[in-house]
């Protein structure tokens, strides 16, 4: 079980890291970088990656947490699944 207000700051911090990625894809044009390749700006494509991996990795959680906060209200604990054995 997750208590209320860590769930709170990590479902905020999926949030801001799509703000974050919507910023950057509008500044992508502004991001420079000494090319690897000739006529390739990778550092953005990295840096965007970095953005959709990170938000792939929470969306586990963001759908525990949207299904908790809709049938047990913003009090509530979230209840994740034990079915990893390590």
């Amino acid at each position: 079980k997750v208590e209320p207000l860590p769930s709170h700051y990590i479902a905020a911090m999926a949030i801001s890291r799509a703000l974050s990625g919507i910023f950057m894809w509008h500044a992508r044009f502004d991001i420079t970088c000494e090319p690897l390749v000739e006529g390739y700006n990778h550092a953005i494509w990295v840096i965007l990656g970095a953005h959709v991996l990170h938000l792939l990795l929470l969306g586990d959680f963001g759908y525990y947490y949207v299904k908790a906060i809709m049938k047990q209200g913003l009090g509530s604990q979230l209840e994740l699944i034990q079915d990893c054995y390590v």
